[in-house]
């Protein structure tokens, strides 16, 4: 309990630690540590089948059918884009 003489509130000894800021900023530094790697493992489960797209739309069928994975096609093809954009839309045979 804390009890107050004139203008000054004095607490027990056993209110006060010493240390427990020092531990309270140790406890914020590995929560933030803690949360900022969860977050950058999230981030790569997200972007990882996006870069996977991006490298299996830029290669010719050898490729994306070789095992092991080839990450950077040989030659890229972005005739590939080209045929996907001009080419016959099957999603047009739907409406």
């Amino acid at each position: 309990m804390a009890t107050q003489t004139g203008s000054q509130v004095t607490r027990p000894a056993s209110a006060v630690r010493p240390g427990a800021l020092s531990s309270k900023k140790r406890q914020d530094m590995i929560i933030r540590v803690a949360a900022t790697v969860i977050c950058l493992l999230g981030l790569i489960v997200i972007l990882f089948p996006l870069a996977w797209m991006i490298s299996t739309s830029l290669k010719t069928r050898a490729e994306v059918a070789k095992f092991p994975p080839v990450w950077i096609p040989n030659v890229l093809q972005w005739d590939n884009y080209r045929q996907a954009l001009t080419g016959a839309n099957p999603f047009v045979a739907i409406l």
